[in-house]
């Protein structure tokens, strides 16, 4: 079972959430205390979305959303922010997570959902739901 947390039980599962973004979040992100408040922020002004998957009553992943617009072509895009599952997750319960943030995306007109991860197995996660993980992201140092 897939759920999205409303915007208000974003605080009750702050410790949690916060996990999940410390350990995942993309290398060019803001990891500090100032950069997690931000984080935590998005999350109540219902910015940022927190999805959680269940094999049962166990939580086995957590996945943090944002859309973003390009400002140079006005296009939606669903960012997978951060990412992380517990454990070896059923083939199913992948499929049905990313079916239910493919619907969200298609929802709020977005034109795809992206990502970021160098993790090997979670590259092997996106090849399987169809994802193009020939993309690379390049970053230096300022």
């Amino acid at each position: 079972m897939i759920l999205r947390l409303a915007s208000d039980q974003c605080a009750g599962y702050w410790e949690d959430i916060k996990n999940v973004v410390a350990a995942s979040m993309p290398t060019f992100a803001d990891n500090s205390q100032d950069g997690m408040n931000q984080v935590l922020a998005n999350l109540l002004d219902g910015h940022a979305q927190v999805w959680v998957a269940l094999d049962g009553q166990i939580v086995v992943a957590m996945v943090i959303t944002l859309i973003q617009i390009d400002t140079i072509t006005n296009v939606r895009n669903l960012l997978i922010y951060a990412m992380a599952g517990y454990g070896n997750i059923r083939k199913e319960i992948w499929e049905e997570g990313f079916n239910a943030i493919r619907a969200f995306a298609s929802a709020n007109n977005c034109y795809k959902v992206l990502a970021f991860s160098s993790v090997p197995r979670i590259l092997e996660v996106a090849t399987m739901l169809g994802g193009n993980c020939d993309v690379r992201v390049l970053e230096w140092e300022v």
